[in-house]
């Protein structure tokens, strides 16, 4: 053993003895005797370790070294140790004598001093040769494993003897009493707990405390039960009703004052921990009043109510209180430790109950106050940051409890109320707020459970906000606490509102907010204007209720409109009426888009109230607008700029306004013609226009990237509205003299036409930035647009696309974009495939058109960048740049065209299938990416798949031999890849795509054997192919499959062949083994026993030998091993591990097979004299 470990033991071996002799458990005798056999121990382990550093002058020092155990004396005068006794599971029959020691002086004036003071043995000094100790977790590690392993090897019988005894004498009286003679259940209710307290008297007197201790415990707790049970024996005196009630309390009552007292005269005594329970019990008990589902009589007592558990919560909390004000009290702390399971078990048995009995809520409000009283009274024990966690848990349990009988909207309103007083509570305790997040989040969940009720999300919401406002207020500036303060007061009221609009009627609700906003405005602005919340809430606030105004009268158009729009006008006026926010930049110019948008709103109403015609507001407002930008474009001052922009707004507005045909082309007529004075301006005198004089001084007050992006803005939008607004004039303007009604594909014609206009327009302005690009790229999309609306007329289509692509070509090379020549490309795709339908070309084949189009891009692409830059080498991508685009569209062109294919007739698309696959095959090749073939492969599966006679989809088996070819094809491309001296990258190795093609038909046939049921001969095979395949990748992954489908094909062959396969998977396990080490190896280990065990179950199965055969059988079969595994292990053929695994497989068999012969019943499952011999080997 290694010296630290048994150093480690041996200090927990003198802390044991220590702690037992301070407890009682053993006297000073014992101790004495015990310290000394120590003390031996400790110099040999001292002498060993100092020979072995071969330190001569330390060894004579340490001769004369004192090791204080109780009695003094040189390590030189000591006779020689006696040896430790055997570990519990290695003990001698026969008790070793101890050797003979001078008596140890037992008086208080001997020599000896107190153990406590015994010096450490002195270890030896460290040398330069020695290995380092070992890290402080393996020490503590092992120290732990000693103190378990010690524990245990000394008191587990005891402590199963415990167990089990109070388990059977529980279950006796709870259960089997009435099984009794009713004359002699006294006698044994009086006998149980007697013969209890008077074992554990004897075993105390007898030197055996631990097992004393714990028959004492056990007494104690049985004595409570079997009182009761004499309540209600059927023997007289039987008592019912009040009387049992009175009975069962006063009885429990005096069996706690009894425990009290003898704790108090025997501190030792386990009943102290009892004490506290039986006075619980007594409170519990009294609850039986609440039992009126059924007479209190008889058996009736072990069917508590939930009543009942809440009021022994109750008291134990009540207990803890008056511990808390007594600590000192001598059963203060056992109630400590009793109080922690005892509210554990009533709560929990609470809930329990209360699910029985219809969610009674005074139960739960009970239990629930009472476990969060307990919690914070044993916050001791179960910490600082888990009191405040497991608070929360308790009142979101409880509160949850009362969904039954008061539904989910109250529910949520209480969860909400709760939690806001937890956090109160926990806020007084001092709490960190990183554990108060979690009542915030129940106020949260509260809060959102409240909505499902309009009376209940108004209170719940209206106490949560004027909670967090007051909250608000009285905390600390700059803290984190006001900073989620401040977010939970501007949402809170959302929730008010919300309750408030389910209350009253949709005009009146809006009504009243925005009147509650306008004096709330007015009241901050005189009272509070130095409250920075109040400046951004107000105004956000004003804006959600005038876009709540709006949506509301978009939804319900019956709704009065004069009380619509005087609350928009009313959140218009508290928008205005905020106090401006000092940190916030910039904010006067949003009040006024803000101000302007809530203003049109209620102008808009304003005008539906009056009745003003619907196809007249559109012009109007274009109009209006036309007349607002001509105005702020004379002013030229900041807010007339921000006007500017609100008219454009206003047009865009109206344009989107449903109008008579006339008015909507007005409206956009006028729109255009703002936007080109807007333009005009800004080409003629660059910043000269409003917008981007905005967008200017936006972007030097914003700075950085921001302020560039709006001045960027400043400079495009203009032009991206002109550009986008002239297609649409000129088609609602050819529509006004139906120029385009009968023939709407004109339309597309008209649109590439304008295509046409902007890309010659742009290219005679290509010098003029950002309008030559932007007209460029407005080229290219109107085109685009164009062909989809010219579509489905075949024609037009096809002009359309001509068009579009003599737009990229028309622009010029200096605005062309990579997308517009990606874009130009593609349109070739599709005008060879609307001129082969034009040339009559049957619809169903002009995805081979594409296919074949999509191929020559492809391929002509690759082969023109090998002749222009020269063959590539491996891993090399394109070298000719404006290549890049024709190949990308081919390469997904391909794929795209070959969806269609999947609709043919097996023959054909069996040879499609093979046709692309040598397409892609000469992709690979050309790019010289073995990865590619991965496509190659798959389609060729297809193909087989197809063109086979018999279809492998039928036959999973057949996919074997392909999947065999697949890894054959990677092996080889492997060993020739090995061959070569560099290493190629994944993307151009050869040999993974076939493997991972094998591994998807692998998949594939597996899936398919399990739905046709043709298990066993695929999964064989493929189990034979992943075999190969893990001896040639030499990797346990494939070994590993192999086995899981070798076992599952067998076990559905049947028992017989899964034997035969258990049997050699526990052959291959031991081989490999024999060649591993450490974990690997005990693995492998453990899997041989397991599928030999598992091989003889299903031999027996196989057989259908009967129960006496199997049981025969088996004793020979495990004896013989046993026999086996002996006479190789005294032969030395056998190592300890192979010895330890195998021997306990043979052992656990004669055990099982012993099981059942055992006894008079079991001679019947043998006819002969085997297992006699089994047992016998």
């Amino acid at each position: 053993m290694d010296p630290s470990e048994e150093r480690s033991r041996l200090a927990y071996t003198r802390d044991f003895i220590r702690e037992a002799r301070n407890s009682g458990l053993i006297d000073r005798q014992t101790y004495t005797r015990l310290m000394r056999i120590l003390e031996g121990r400790w110099n040999r382990l001292a002498l060993a370790e100092q020979e072995a550093a071969g330190i001569s002058d330390l060894l004579q020092e340490a001769a004369t070294t004192t090791i204080q155990t109780g009695v003094a004396a040189p390590p030189a005068a000591l006779p020689a140790p006696p040896p430790m006794p055997p570990p519990p599971h290695r003990r001698a029959t026969a008790p070793q004598a101890p050797p003979a020691r001078a008596p140890a002086p037992t008086g208080p004036t001997g020599p000896a001093a107190p153990p406590e003071a015994r010096p450490e043995p002195r270890p030896a000094p460290h040398r330069a040769g020695r290995p380092p100790s070992a890290p402080r977790w393996v020490q503590q590690g092992r120290r732990l494993r000693a103190a378990v392993a010690s524990d245990l090897g000394i008191h587990g019988l005891a402590y199963l003897g415990v167990l089990l005894l109070f388990a059977g004498t529980f279950g006796l009286v709870f259960f089997s009493l009435q099984d009794v003679a009713r004359d002699v259940r006294p006698v044994a209710e009086a006998a149980i707990p007697s013969a209890f307290f008077l074992s554990a008297w004897f075993l105390r007197k007898r030197r055996a405390p631990l097992v004393s201790v714990g028959i004492e415990l056990v007494g104690g707790a049985l004595l409570p039960i079997v009182v009761f049970a004499s309540f209600v024996d059927k023997t007289r005196p039987d008592l019912t009703g009040h009387a049992l009630v009175a009975g069962l309390a006063t009885s429990s009552a005096c069996i706690a004052v009894a425990y009290a007292w003898w704790a108090s005269r025997h501190p030792g005594s386990p009943l102290r921990y009892l004490s506290a329970p039986a006075a619980w019990l007594a409170v519990a008990t009294l609850a039986f009043l609440f039992k009126t589902d059924e007479p209190l009589k008889g058996l009736a007592v072990q069917r508590p109510v939930a009543m009942q558990m809440a009021l022994a919560a109750a008291a134990v909390a009540a207990t803890l209180l008056l511990v808390r004000v007594r600590p000192g009290h001598p059963l203060a702390k056992a109630t400590r430790v009793a109080a922690v399971p005892g509210i554990a078990l009533t709560y929990l048995l609470t809930i329990v109950l209360a699910s029985t009995q219809r969610w009674s809520p005074g139960p739960l409000v009970i239990a629930g106050a009472a476990a969060l009283v307990a919690s914070d009274s044993l916050s001791g024990y179960i910490g600082a940051a888990g009191t405040p966690l497991l608070q929360s848990a308790i009142v979101a349990v409880t509160v949850s409890g009362l969904a039954a009988p008061w539904g989910l909207a109250p529910v949520g309103a209480a969860l909400a109320i709760a939690y806001i007083g937890l956090f109160e509570w926990q806020r007084l305790r001092r709490v960190p707020l990183a554990i108060r997040v979690v009542p915030v989040a129940g106020v949260g969940v509260g809060l959102g459970m409240s909505l499902a009720g309009p009376w209940a999300a108004l209170s719940a919401w209206s106490v949560a906000s004027s909670w967090v406002h007051v909250r608000r207020l009285g905390s600390e500036p700059g803290s984190a606490e006001q900073r989620w303060l401040t977010g939970a007061a501007a949402l809170l009221p959302l929730g008010v509102g919300y309750g408030l609009a389910r209350v009253l009627p949709d005009g009146e609700a809006w009504l009243a907010i925005g009147a509650a906003l306008s004096a709330l405005a007015t009241v901050v602005r005189t009272k509070a204007r130095n409250d920075a919340f109040w400046a951004w809430w107000l105004p956000a606030a004003a804006a959600a209720t005038a876009l709540g105004v709006w949506l509301t009268a978009t939804a319900n158009p019956a709704l009065s409109r004069w009380q619509l729009a005087t609350a928009a006008g009313l959140a218009a006026a508290a928008l205005t009426v905020a106090p401006l926010p000092v940190s916030l930049r910039g904010w006067a110019a949003a009040r006024v888009w803000l101000v302007a948008a809530v203003a049109a709103l209620a102008l808009s109403l304003g005008m539906d109230a009056s009745g003003m015609a619907d196809g007249l507001r559109p012009l109007a407002w274009a109009l209006a607008g036309l007349v607002a930008a001509s105005g702020a474009a004379a002013w030229r001052r900041e807010p007339a700029a921000h006007v500017s922009l609100i008219a454009l707004m206003a047009a865009a507005g109206a344009m989107l306004a449903p109008a008579s045909h006339a008015a909507d082309v007005g409206t956009l007529g006028a729109w255009t013609a703002l936007l080109l004075i807007v333009v005009a301006m800004h080409e003629a005198l660059p910043g000269s226009d409003s917008v981007t004089a905005l967008c200017d001084r936006a972007g030097r007050w914003l700075g950085g990237l921001e302020g560039r992006l709006v001045e960027r803005a400043g400079r495009f939008l203009p032009p991206l509205g002109l550009i986008a607004s002239v297609p649409f004039l000129v088609v609602r303007a050819g529509s006004l003299w139906n120029v385009f009604d009968r023939h709407r594909s004109w339309s597309g014609a008209a649109l590439a036409v304008t295509a046409l206009v902007y890309a010659a327009t742009a290219r005679a302005l290509a010098g003029r930035r950002p309008l030559g690009s932007l007209l460029a790229t407005g080229a290219v999309v109107v085109g685009a647009i164009g062909i989809a609306v010219a579509a489905p007329s075949p024609w037009p289509t096809i002009e359309s696309v001509a068009a579009s692509i003599a737009v990229v070509w028309l622009m010029g090379g200096q605005l062309r974009r990579p997308f517009m020549t990606l874009f130009a490309w593609t349109m070739t795709g599709l005008l060879a495939v609307l001129l082969a339908d034009r040339a009559g070309l049957p619809t169903r084949s002009l995805n081979l058109v594409s296919l074949a189009w999509g191929a020559i891009l492809l391929v002509g692409g690759l082969a023109l960048d090998d002749i222009r830059a020269g063959r590539r080498a491996a891993g090399q991508g394109l070298r000719t740049r404006w290549l890049a685009q024709p190949v990308a569209i081919g390469a997904i062109a391909v794929p795209a065209s070959l969806g269609p294919v999947f609709t043919y007739h097996a023959t054909a698309f069996g040879w499609w299938m093979a046709g692309a696959a040598a397409l892609y095959l000469l992709v690979a090749l050309q790019l010289r990416s073995g990865a590619l073939s991965a496509a190659t492969y798959a389609l060729a599966t297809a193909a087989l798949v197809a063109l086979l006679p018999t279809s492998p989809l039928e036959k999973p088996w057949i996919f074997a031999p392909w999947a065999a070819l697949l890894v054959t094809l990677s092996w080889t491309a492997a060993a020739v890849a090995r061959r070569r001296s560099a290493e190629p990258d994944p993307w151009s190795r050869w040999d993974l795509a076939p493997l991972v093609v094998a591994h998807g038909v692998a998949g594939l046939a597996l899936v398919r054997a399990v739905a046709l049921d043709a298990i066993p001969v695929t999964w064989a095979a493929f189990a034979a192919l992943s075999a190969v395949v893990s001896a040639i990748r030499r990797h346990w992954a494939w070994a590993l499959a192999g086995t899981v489908m070798a076992l599952v094909a067998s076990g559905v062959a049947g028992p017989a062949w899964l034997a035969v396969t258990l049997a050699g998977v526990s052959a291959a396990s031991v081989v490999v083994a024999l060649r591993s080490s450490g974990p690997i190896r005990s693995l492998l280990q453990a899997t041989s026993v397991a599928a030999a065990a598992w091989a003889w179950v299903e031999t027996i199965v196989a057989a259908d030998w009967s129960a006496g055969q199997s049981v025969a059988n088996s004793s020979l079969a495990f004896g013989g091993l046993a026999l086996c595994i002996g006479a190789l292990a005294g032969l030395g053929r056998l190592g300890r591990d192979w010895m330890g695994w195998w021997g306990g497989l043979a052992l656990a068999g004669m055990v099982v097979a012993a099981g059942a012969t055992a006894g008079p019943d079991g001679l019947r499952y043998v006819d002969d004299l085997r297992p006699a011999a089994g047992t016998l080997l």
